[in-house]
């Protein structure tokens, strides 16, 4: 039960990684790349060097 539970999670980072590769906006954070060995799921973007306010 718990892996099935860590697998959905593992599949739902992937699913928000292949929206990220595919979103290209002035506004929007641009994706660098991902870390996707579990446990170690990161997202890499370009750095932004000062404040945007939301």
């Amino acid at each position: 039960m718990e892996q099935d539970f860590h697998a959905e999670r593992v599949n739902e980072f992937l699913r928000e990684v292949a929206i990220m590769k595919r979103l290209r906006h002035p506004n929007i954070v641009l994706f660098m790349g991902a870390v996707t060995q579990p446990p170690n799921l990161s997202i890499v973007t370009e750095y932004l060097s000062r404040y945007i306010a939301a």
